[in-house]
This record gives structure tokens, sequence and C-alpha cells, in this order.
């Protein structure tokens, strides 16, 4: 009786094994894609990026992406054409109306006290240009594209340059390490990161984004030298992007690192580069734009220069904490590229290639902590402000994890033999 039972139960446990014939099916064609997709990922992965971007830029064009920012940007781009700036404030409201219907203008020109400020008094929005200016070298690209696209297109023109530029920059990067087929990945954190969307308005952020992630990226690849290209447009850019340089050169000369004299050149450029962007826009101060960004919005900032005061630094600081905790991501992303530093410091992720896996590493913890520094210095809560930074130290990071696996298992069978 008992083997009978014994029989019975072994034949139902083997009709349970056998798959159907839709899991085959299912199975067999999964097989095949993911074939198909090994065979051909060196250029089905660029495509996939391209086609990303090109659907975004052609949502751009028939729903463009209305921000308060387009105005003073256009306008830091049109001073030299009028001989006043009221004429460039009826030029670039001029703009709007004509551009947008009547309630996208009337939210950019009348949305809140601040707005009507900036729209009813020229004065008020000239005081506003030095924290556009300083933004060097998107101004100058906005300047050129402007007589070729107009007012309304030339930063679809900038943002698609950057995105070849980010699309090049990864297709390398991944090649070079043997990861083309982790483009879907690639575009899955792109797509959880937010990057499409900064892709759209007319904001340096996107620019940023390409430039530091394709320095960082050539920095990497043991193209040191002409990484610093890249990273230093991208201070002309965003000057709050030598906080980045600054952090990773003093790691380098504390570690002893081999990239050290790169390191302290890249610094020095940054450095130059800070101060010819800060200098010609004539930049209003650390302290009156932390207080005007992050604590109380001024609706002129002519005659504006508070002292000092650790009760409005606490209070914008903590406010600002919260907001960035509960409403954003990048806090999220750093605080797993800390893990991650924690990890490959510690000797866990050590692997064969010692030496790039440190390499990595440094790079992140790099990233990490000039985050850290950049919200202590300014802190905004904006995820755009902090993903130029974080999409490309997430990127080294998968790597130094998927390095790491067949390291691990080889380790493990040594051990076991």
């Amino acid at each position: 009786m008992a083997a009978s039972t014994g029989k019975a139960m072994a034949q139902t446990g083997q009709a349970a094994s056998t798959p159907t014939m839709g899991q085959v099916l299912l199975g067999r064609a999964a097989d095949g894609l993911l074939q198909g997709w090994m065979a051909h990922a060196r250029w089905l992965a660029p495509l996939m990026l391209v086609a990303l971007f090109a659907a975004v830029f052609a949502y751009e064009a028939v729903r463009p992406l209305v921000n308060w920012d387009i105005i003073p940007y256009l306008a830091a781009a049109s001073t030299k054409d009028f001989a006043s700036f009221p004429e460039v404030h009826d030029h670039v409201y001029g703009v709007l109306r004509d551009g947008f219907d009547t309630g996208e203008f009337n939210a950019l020109a009348q949305g809140d006290a601040y707005r009507a400020a900036q729209y009813a008094d020229p004065a008020a929005l000239q005081s506003m240009l030095p924290m556009y200016e300083v933004k060097w070298l998107y101004i100058r690209l906005l300047k050129a594209a402007i007589p070729v696209f107009g007012p309304l297109k030339a930063h679809l023109a900038i943002n698609i340059g950057a995105a070849a530029l980010l699309t090049v920059s990864l297709w390398a990067w991944l090649a070079g390490n043997r990861m083309l087929h982790m483009m879907p990945v690639v575009i899955m954190v792109m797509l959880a990161a937010n990057v499409p969307m900064m892709a759209r308005g007319m904001l340096p952020d996107f620019l940023t984004l390409s430039l530091l992630t394709s320095g960082l990226l050539m920095f990497d690849r043991g193209r040191v030298w002409s990484s610093l290209a890249p990273l230093t447009l991208a201070v002309l850019t965003r000057p709050d992007s030598a906080i980045f340089i600054g952090g990773l050169a003093v790691l380098l000369l504390i570690l002893q690192d081999r990239r050290m004299l790169p390191g302290l050149a890249a610094l020095g450029l940054a450095a130059l580069a800070y101060l010819f962007a800060t200098g010609s826009a004539g930049h209003i101060g650390w302290w009156p734009h932390f207080w005007f960004s992050t604590y109380q919005i001024q609706n002129t900032l002519v005659g504006f220069a508070p002292e000092f005061s650790l009760q409005v630094y606490v209070t914008a600081f903590g406010y600002n904490l919260a907001r960035s905790v509960t409403e954003h991501v990048w806090v999220g992303s750093l605080l797993g590229l800390a893990l991650v530093c924690l990890w490959g410091l510690s000797g866990a992720g050590q692997t064969a290639s010692e030496s790039h896996q440190h390499g990595r590493i440094v790079l992140i913890l790099a990233v990490v902590l000039a985050t850290i520094g950049k919200f202590m210095l300014f802190p905004l809560p904006d995820t755009r402000l902090y993903m130029p930074l974080l999409f490309p130290a997430i990127m080294l990071a998968g790597a130094c994890l998927l390095g790491a696996v067949p390291n691990r298992i080889r380790a493990a069978a040594a051990r076991a033999g």
C-alpha cells in the first residue's frame, strides 16, 4: 500500500513538473529574443537610446515644456541685441505672448506675485539675470542658436546636441566594458531618474548631465586627460560642478592615486572656469543667492544684501532636506551610491581587476561627497540639480556590481577546490 502510494506521488510530481505547451512556447520565445538581442546589441543598443530621445524631442516640439526660467534665459541671451533692458523685457514677453496660448502666457506673466513683479518691472527682472548669466556656456549656446532656430526652439537644438553627446558617451563606455547588452537597464535608470524631462525644458541641467557623464565615463575608461575638456565645460555650464572636480582632486591627492596629476589639472581648469563664469556674470554672491533660492524669494534683488544668519541657514537647510526626502528621488540614489562605496572600500567588492574597481569606487565616492557638499552649500531639493552627477555614478556603480559577480563565483569555486 505504501509502495503504491509513493509511486502515485512520484507520478503526480513528475506530471506537475512537466512544462505545459504554453510554458515551452513562452520559454522558447524569451530565449529567441534574448539571443537575438545579445547577437545584435552593438547596433540595437544605440538605436534604443536614439529612439528614446527622438520620442522626447518630438513630444517637446509638439507640446513644449513651459517653465518660468525661459524668461530670464531669453533675456540674458538677448541683452546685447537691444539698446536698453526695457526693450529686452518687451521683446521677451512679446515672444512668449506670440508663442504660447493665453492661459500659458498669463501663467508665466502673472501666475504669482513674483512673476507679476517681473512682468511689471523691467528693473526687477534685470536684477535676476546674474543668477542665470553665470551659466556662461549655456547662455552663449542660446545666443548662437536663437538666430537659426528661433527663441522658442533654440533650447531644443542645444538639448539635441547634448543628447547626441550622451548617446555616444554611453555607447562608447558600454562597448568598452562589453556591456552593450545592458542598454535597456541604462534606459530604465534614465527613466527613473527623470532624465527625459530634463531633456525638454530651457534649462542647462541636461547639458550639464551630458558633459559630466562624458567626463566621468572617459575618466573611468582611462582617457583621463581627454576628460578634462567635458569636465571644464560642465563648470562653464553650471559653476557648481566645480565642487565635484575639487572633491575628486583632493581624494586622488590623499590616496596618492596615479591619476593625481590630471586630477589636479582638472581642479586648476575648474577653478579658472568658475572664476571666469561668476566674474563675467557679476554674480550677486553666495549668501544673497542662498537666501533668495532656499529661504525667501525676493521680487527684486536691487539693493538686496542680507547679513549672514545661522537661523536662516538652519531653517532653509531643514525645510529643503525634508522636501528632498519626501518629494524627490535623488536622496535614495545618493544613499545607494554610499552603500556601494562602503561595499567597495571594505574589500567585499574586490575583483580580479582590483585597480580598476578601486578607481571606480574613488569616482563614486567623489560624487557622493560632492553631492552632500553641494546640498550643504545650497540646499535645493530638485532632483534635476543632482542627477547630472548621480546618473554617471549610478552607471559606474552598476559596472562595479556586475564586475564583482563572476569574480565572487570564481573565488568561491577556488575555495571549494
